[in-house]
């Protein structure tokens, strides 16, 4: 499965790009989101789930942590 994205590239201005798309995300993870275990860490509060790139969780949840004032 692949999504269209909206892409910005100097020279064409807005084109349109394909990502494949082949993992159930998230697509809410915020560090509210998760639940931390002596055995690791669990996503909860799965209100939006999509299938997404396998980046996606990473990059919500660092912009979530950046957001917060972590670094």
């Amino acid at each position: 499965m692949f999504i269209g994205c909206i892409a910005k590239d100097s020279a064409a201005g807005e084109v349109l790009v394909d990502i494949e798309a082949t993992t159930l995300a998230h697509a809410d993870l915020r560090d509210d989101n998760l639940l931390i275990t002596a055995d690791g860490a669990l996503a909860c509060d799965w209100t939006n789930p999509a299938i997404a790139p396998p980046w996606l969780d990473t990059i919500t949840l660092a912009i979530s942590a950046y957001g917060d004032g972590l670094d």
